[in-house]
């Protein structure tokens, strides 16, 4: 990582990675650092800070206006960080819970430059569950200690969304827990093999139960028979 570019004005990648675990132990007001502290995870959330840009020098490739970009490197890091720390002997619950993180470490950032989308919020929130305070605060130091030109502009978008999530995450746990419909529900009403599809329209029926727009069986049984068609 050490020398590897991040971008015009903005440190490379080791300099960048040091400068989010300082952030880390240094900046208690971060959104979601109480909850975090309070639950003891502070040595987890450093070593995802630690590995969540490993595999950037892997996947440095440039645009042509030669800017760098990373393309995948969160899913090829998150799947090197797996492989260190297992040589590391880390137990396989703090294994699974740092390879997720890293994996999802760019989602915030995306619903942020994307103007806050309340879809796409609600997915994540729900998808985070309990990790959702780690993966807040993670976003925050990688947004503090990223530098470059447009650092408080993209920290207050950020700074929004990482408020949010955790009062998103509190209203879908109002919700009733139980699925309206399970996979084989799908597979009986659609007619399609199982496979991926039948999960993407779970996630789309999932999503309307949270917007509002189904709320018992039998909506739900018709609002996949309406859209299954996309998925076909």
């Amino acid at each position: 990582m050490r020398e590897c570019v991040a971008g015009r004005e903005r440190p490379d990648v080791w300099t960048h990675t040091l400068k989010t675990i300082e952030i880390s132990a240094t900046r208690p007001r971060l959104p979601c650092y109480g909850t975090v502290r309070r639950r003891n995870e502070l040595p987890l959330l450093r070593w995802t800070l630690l590995l969540h840009d490993i595999a950037k020098p892997a996947t440095f490739a440039r645009m042509p206006s030669g800017k760098p970009t990373f393309h995948g490197h969160e899913e090829i890091g998150a799947t090197m960080a797996d492989k260190l720390l297992g040589r590391l002997r880390f137990d396989s619950a703090s294994r699974r819970r740092i390879k997720q993180l890293i994996r999802w470490h760019l989602r915030p950032g995306h619903l942020a430059d994307a103007g806050a989308p309340m879809r796409g919020m609600r997915r994540l929130a729900r998808e985070a569950g309990d990790d959702l305070p780690l993966l807040c605060l993670h976003a925050a130091c990688d947004a503090q200690g990223s530098g470059g030109l447009d650092t408080g502009a993209r920290w207050r978008r950020m700074s929004r969304v990482l408020r949010a999530l955790p009062q998103i995450q509190s209203r879908l746990r109002a919700i009733p827990s139980e699925p309206l419909l399970s996979g084989a529900d799908v597979l009986r009403v659609t007619g399609l093999a199982p496979g991926p599809k039948v999960g993407a329209l779970l996630r789309e029926l999932a999503d309307a139960r949270d917007d509002g727009l189904v709320s018992d069986r039998r909506q739900a049984l018709a609002f996949v028979k309406r859209i299954h068609g996309t998925y076909s």
